[in-house]
């Protein structure tokens, strides 16, 4: 036997070796999320004044889980990260059914009314449509 035949030969045993260990393993799933958010929330959940977070209910967010974490953080300084347990997971059909029903103060502390937290979720762009569209998840949290 030629040396080629014998290096495809090994190659060939290699590859049915591989085959004969099973099927490849399921990828697990990921049970620690990254979100983006503004410093002053960050620092009201690290102080255990912003308890829930509220979220369009599309991508990531709908494969949330309770027991899962949730690092949120500020681009420009890695420090201000804060890291929660997820401890509850609601939809609801808007932001004002969310603030009603977790109260206006633990999802946006410095807000006195549910009409001003609308307004606040409205002000970022394209969330009163998408809020529309999607529906609204609020995850409650407790830091860690």
């Amino acid at each position: 036997m030629s040396a080629i035949a014998r290096k495809r030969d090994r190659s060939d045993f290699e590859k049915d070796t591989r085959l004969s260990e099973g099927p490849p393993k399921k990828k697990q799933r990921k049970d620690l999320h990254h979100l983006t958010m503004r410093k002053m929330y960050i620092h009201q959940i690290r102080n255990g004044e912003k308890t829930v977070e509220g979220r369009i209910s599309k991508g990531a967010v709908l494969k949330y889980l309770p027991g899962d974490k949730i690092r949120f953080y500020y681009f420009s300084n890695a420090s201000d990260d804060v890291t929660c347990q997820i401890v509850a997971i609601k939809c609801f059909a808007s932001f004002k059914d969310m603030l009603v029903d977790a109260g206006v103060k633990n999802c946006l502390p410095n807000v006195n009314s549910v009409e001003d937290g609308v307004k606040a979720y409205d002000s970022i762009p394209k969330y009163s449509e998408k809020a529309a569209q999607f529906g609204v998840t609020a995850i409650h949290l407790r830091r860690i």
